[in-house]
C-alpha cells in the first residue's frame, strides 16, 4: 500500500474539454485497501463540463478521506465517495464548505456493496462567496 497524498494550503482546479474526466483529485486503484486522502486549508475547485467532482474516490480504491477546512467550489459533485466490494472507505469531514454551482449536488457518499465509514462530521455546509468571504450556510447532514 501506498502512503497516499497529502495536500496542505493548496488551490487546486481541473477544467475538463471533450470526452475529459476532469476530476481535481481522484483516486481509484483495484485492491488497494491501506491509502490515505489528506487535505487540510485548501479549495477544490472543478467545472460542470467534461467533469465527474472536485473530489471522486471509486474503483476499488480503500483507505481514509480526511478532510479539515476544505472548500469545494462547483463540479457536478463536489465530493462523491463511493465504496466498492470489498473495500472501506473512512471519512472524516471537519470545517468543509461547498459554494455551486453543482449540476448534481454538493456531495455524493454511498456503498457499492463496500462499507462507507463516516468517523467524523463537523461543521459541514453549504456556503456562498459573497466579496471574497465565505458565508456558511445550511449545515449538511451526515449520510
Amino acid at each position: 500500500a501506498d502512503a497516499g497524498i497529502d495536500v496542505r494550503n493548496c488551490w487546486l482546479e481541473a477544467t475538463g474539454q471533450g470526452d475529459d474526466h476532469a476530476d481535481t483529485i481522484q483516486a481509484y486503484s483495484p485492491g488497494e485497501r491501506s491509502s490515505l486522502i489528506k487535505v487540510r486549508d485548501s479549495a477544490i475547485v472543478g467545472h460542470n463540463s467534461a467533469a465527474t467532482a472536485g473530489l471522486f474516490v471509486a474503483d476499488n480504491w480503500g483507505g481514509t478521506v480526511d478532510l479539515k477546512n476544505v472548500l469545494f467550489w462547483g463540479a457536478p459533485y463536489g465530493c462523491r465517495i463511493h465504496a466498492d466490494t470489498g473495500c472501506t472507505v473512512n471519512v472524516s469531514l471537519e470545517d468543509v464548505y461547498f459554494v455551486g454551482p453543482f449540476m448534481w449536488g454538493p456531495l455524493l457518499i454511498m456503498s457499492a456493496v463496500g462499507t462507507i465509514n463516516i468517523t467524523k462530521w463537523v461543521t459541514v455546509r453549504h456556503a456562498t462567496i459573497v466579496n471574497g468571504v465565505i458565508v456558511p450556510g445550511n449545515l449538511i447532514p451526515s449520510p
